[in-house]
């Protein structure tokens, strides 16, 4: 086989397990998120090798799963590095689910499902698995006023996370059964607070620091540096974000319930 053919089939295959459906935030993210971006490179030929072995895109996605709790064994024996890596396997296997499930073009009904599960699982783990860590083999947990406080932080960050993912989901449920609710016009002031947030909530700050991409690799990075006290601002700036986002569904929600009165 020439270099030319070679190549060529390379780039079918890149093209091939492209995800075509991208929204224009999620196009952001995967042009400016570092981790994503890295991922979406190198993912497509082990997705390719993985799909002739005929392993399904579920079964890649419940290793993950595997990954993802044995690295947090990781962390809690206080092995960080170890840790981080072994999310960092769990994220890789993750973008190879969605490139073999393209290639194949073998979509399952529950597929999507048992994805955003993997998330889920990440988002309600990784702040206490790095809120023990710090509170049983460092000195950097006391934020306010206990050394209880890294804990409590830790809450608030899987709270909130799971809170607005869960919120979000009934929202656009709503959306789905409630098709005039697109029609009513907000407010100006509520367009404007809109605007400002979504400049505010730049995809690509997003997906470099609190996607499960972004924070996977900011904590490989942390624990290759050896840094602790980093892990401890890394959350309190997380759980500043997170919680923002929590409000901003809250508040999202509370619009739609009351343009729900209108439309009845």
């Amino acid at each position: 086989m020439s270099k030319y053919s070679l190549s060529k089939r390379i780039l079918k295959i890149y093209d091939l397990s492209a995800d075509k459906t991208l929204t224009p935030r999620k196009k952001i993210g995967n042009t400016f998120g570092l981790c994503q971006r890295s991922l979406n490179l190198i993912a497509p030929p082990f997705a390719y090798i993985l799909n002739r072995l005929n392993i399904s895109a579920d079964l890649i996605t419940i290793v993950s799963f595997c990954f993802l709790i044995f690295g947090s064994i990781y962390f809690l024996i206080g092995n960080i590095f170890v840790g981080s890596m072994i999310w960092l396997i769990a994220t890789f296997l993750d973008s190879v689910d969605g490139h073999v499930a393209r290639l194949n073009q073998k979509k399952t009904i529950y597929g999507n499902t048992l994805d955003s599960f993997g998330a889920d699982i990440f988002y309600f783990t990784f702040p206490f698995v790095i809120g023990f860590y710090l509170f049983i083999h460092t000195n950097h947990n006391t934020i306010f006023f206990t050394e209880f406080d890294v804990l409590f932080i830790s809450f608030i960050i899987s709270f909130t996370l799971i809170g607005y993912r869960v919120i979000g989901l009934k929202r656009y449920i709503l959306s789905l059964t409630e098709k005039k609710l697109k029609k009513i016009k907000h407010k100006k002031n509520f367009l404007d607070l809109k605007k400002t947030y979504n400049l505010i909530d730049n995809e690509a700050i997003r997906m470099n620091f609190f996607s499960e991409e972004g924070i996977v690799l900011n904590l490989l990075i942390i624990s290759i540096i050896q840094k602790n006290i980093f892990f401890y601002y890394y959350l309190i700036i997380i759980s500043i974000y997170t919680s923002l986002r929590f409000l901003l569904s809250v508040f999202a929600t509370y619009i739609s319930f009351k343009k729900m009165k209108k439309i009845n």
